[in-house]
């Protein structure tokens, strides 16, 4: 829900919230990430507020944004920019047609500051034709990396970046040395972790039916491996030190998932976990296979102890 954000991005939420109900919602918006590591989902957020209340049927709209089944919404990734002109043009196209479920279309371009020139010239003519219903959210790290023709034709709201205020997953990345090439890198790379724990809590030893091939990619290495073990460690630890209420270390921006894992595992259950990840730690360091060591690790961490 949007509103868990009233008190992180206090100025931005409430900036939003009040355009949303006044219903003088803009038709271009930029927000400016400041490398603020929840953007992507605070501006998914605030879309699907849009969405929300203003669709004209009785369906859950949350949910179908989440599974990205919800047709009045695109999001555009900037990972491949020698296709994206094209995807941007038929994107025009595609919002020349009304809204299926309620008064307006939304789409949301990332990471603004990697597109070329020549798509921003696009994006450009987008913004300075637009469709009625239609609204266009754009995200940039600094306002500053886009043309300034973009920026005059959009409401610019900056986010808080709340890596300095207390110690979060980021700064649990930059104390081991564990390099990605951005934020968002590491929101991903702990999203995939998530999902795996959320299996093994799941499916326990059968994990290894639905995980193997998730694992294979994600543990590709011994650096690797060694890295992953370490976070698995931190977020066990995190819900141990739950129970006994310690407050959070590293991982207060996934405190609702921490405090998940919480309720299904007891006490005997997370402290047999951490030692099993600290035993095969020590394991990784000699001349194991991956494979196999990938196996035992799914084996011995849906081991139900209280079985």
């Amino acid at each position: 829900m949007f509103s868990e954000y009233k008190d992180e991005q206090k100025i931005a939420y409430k900036t939003l919230l009040n355009a949303i109900n006044n219903n003088k919602i803009s038709h271009a918006y930029l927000f400016e990430t400041n490398k603020y590591i929840n953007s992507f989902d605070f501006v998914k957020k605030f879309a699907t507020e849009i969405l929300k209340n203003n669709c004209y049927e009785k369906i859950d709209v949350e949910t179908l944004v989440e599974t990205n089944n919800y047709p009045d919404l695109k999001i555009i990734e900037t990972n491949n920019l020698q296709y994206k002109k094209e995807e941007i043009k038929n994107l025009q196209k595609e919002f020349k047609t009304k809204p299926i479920y309620g008064k307006y279309k939304i789409y949301i371009i990332k990471e603004c500051e990697k597109l070329t020139e020549n798509i921003s010239n696009t994006i450009l003519k987008f913004l300075e034709e637009p469709e009625e219903g239609i609204i266009a959210i754009l995200m940039v790290e600094n306002e500053y990396q886009l043309l300034s023709t973009i920026t005059s034709r959009c409401q610019i709201i900056s986010l808080k970046n709340i890596i300095k205020d207390k110690n979060n997953i980021i700064t649990f990345y930059e104390k081991n040395n564990y390099r990605m090439q951005n934020d968002e890198d590491i929101k991903e790379e702990i999203d995939k972790i998530m999902k795996f724990i959320i299996v093994i809590e799941k499916y326990k030893k059968s994990a290894i039916i639905y995980e193997k091939k998730f694992l294979d990619e994600l543990l590709n290495s011994k650096e690797q491996v060694l890295k992953v073990i370490n976070i698995l460690k931190l977020f066990y630890v995190e819900t141990l030190n739950l129970k006994f209420q310690i407050e959070l270390s590293y991982l207060n921006d996934y405190k609702n998932f921490v405090e998940k894992i919480n309720t299904i595992n007891s006490e005997k259950k997370l402290i047999y976990k951490i030692q099993t990840l600290m035993n095969l730690e020590k394991q990784i360091y000699y001349n194991v296979n991956i494979n196999l060591f990938i196996d035992k690790l799914l084996l011995e961490l849906g081991e139900d102890v209280d079985g």
